[in-house]
């Protein structure tokens, strides 16, 4: 059985990759960081993205709404098939407004790679940052 220190070094490569996935790094060097049928949810309103392309396609919707997006990772549980990250959302939206928002990723995995990612976003924090500042401000 593997000890704590391999899984997480084997789910903090999926982070990796699935960061990959997600539009960080070419598209040919994460194929196996997903399954072909992978499900992602950013739980926001919209409609889950079914597969590779429909995932690629949701992300790069979501990170065109801030730039300049830096993730902070402020917390990690791993278990044998999932993990659950929390995060801290920092940058400039394409409105101008200043990107300060705490999000919650579960994951789950299978066969070594991401099955499902559901995004969980503080929407009033997101909401903000995402209206157009005053015009006189």
């Amino acid at each position: 059985m593997e000890g704590l220190g391999d899984h997480v070094r084997c789910h903090q490569g999926s982070v990796r990759a699935l960061s990959r996935l997600l539009g960080r790094a070419r598209p040919r060097s994460n194929r196996r960081a997903t399954h072909p049928d992978s499900v992602f949810h950013l739980h926001s309103g919209s409609a889950p993205a079914h597969g590779r392309a429909q995932i690629r396609t949701a992300a790069a919707e979501t990170f065109a709404l801030v730039p300049d997006l830096t993730f902070t990772q402020v917390d990690l549980r791993v278990g044998d098939d999932f993990w659950v990250v929390r995060w801290k959302l920092s940058g400039t939206s394409v409105t101008g407004g200043a990107v300060d928002v705490d999000i919650a990723d579960m994951v789950t995995v299978e066969g070594g790679a991401v099955k499902e990612k559901h995004t969980y976003v503080d929407g009033v924090a997101m909401a903000a940052a995402l209206t157009a500042p005053p015009e006189n401000a």
